[in-house]
This record gives C-alpha cells, structure tokens and sequence, in this order.
C-alpha cells in the first residue's frame, strides 16, 4: 500500500516540458528594403552600395506551449555572410504583453573567411518568464552586397 501511495503521489507533480526544436527558413522575416529570395528559403539583403545595411525583423515561433516554469530559449541563426566590413548582428528579445522588455541577447556573425566559405552560424539564449512573456521576436543588421555577394538569414533553429 505504502508503494502505491509514493509512485501516486510522484505522478501529481507537474514535470517540466523536455525541449523541442523547430527550423524556419529565413523567409519567416521582413525588411523594409530590397531583398533576394533564391528557392532555398533564404532572405537575402540585395541593396548594393556603402551604408547599404537593412533590418530584418523575424518573428520567434515557439515549438513549446507557455509553461508555468520560467524558461530558456535558444536561437541558432545560420547564415550568409558575405567580406563585407559592416556588422552583421542580430538581438533576440521576450517582451510582455505591455511592451516591456523581459530579456535580450545580442550576436554578432562574423564576415566571409576562406574557412567558412561564406556560412556562418551562432547560438543566443534568453530566458523566457512564464505568463509574462507573451511575443519573442529578432531584429538583424544585414550588411549589403559586397564585391557582388550577398548576406542574408538562411534559416532559424528555434530551441525552447
């Protein structure tokens, strides 16, 4: 009897969600400029030209529903990068319903080398606070064509 009462009374706890992972490709986000779709899912910046820099805004889908735990997402953005000098960044941010900013993570991708041969990838966390956090969402800095190559978001691996 005392058996049936602990393994009851273990099944009356809530467990945390285990960890689920989606990938989106890059056409998921906007720009306010020129931009190249090529068939492999990606947003490429198209502007030509000095200070050719354009935003992009990526909605953040989350593959969890909400918890009543406070939790970790992780963003993975891969990318092309171009031998351009301008930054290419990105910040991922949680905000509230009433448009306070929860948490924010910031990376910086690094520019075309002979080693990554024009892909690069980088991985940023936020926590994301149960109840509160009701949109998630990625703000990129993409760096313009470059010696005739563009740079651009080819997809999104979400994690949370």
């Amino acid at each position: 009897m005392f058996h049936r009462f602990v393994a009851l009374g273990a099944l009356l706890v809530p467990l945390a969600a285990t960890a689920a992972t989606t990938i989106v490709p890059g056409t998921i986000c906007t720009s306010e400029s020129t931009v190249d779709m090529p068939t492999n899912g990606a947003l490429l910046n198209a502007a030509g030209g000095s200070s050719s820099t354009i935003k992009f805004h990526c909605p953040v889908i989350r593959s969890q529903s909400v918890s009543t735990y406070a939790s970790t997402m992780s963003v993975t953005i891969n990318a092309k990068v171009n031998w351009s000098y301008e930054a290419f960044y990105c910040v991922l941010r949680s905000v509230s319903a009433n448009g306070t900013l929860m948490d924010s993570a910031a990376v910086y991708l690094p520019p075309k080398t002979t080693s990554n041969n024009g892909y690069a990838s980088s991985t940023f966390s936020i926590t994301l606070l149960p109840l509160f956090a009701s949109s998630v969402g990625l703000r990129c800095n993409v760096p313009g064509v470059y010696s005739g190559e563009t740079a651009g978001i080819v997809s999104l691996q979400v994690t949370d």
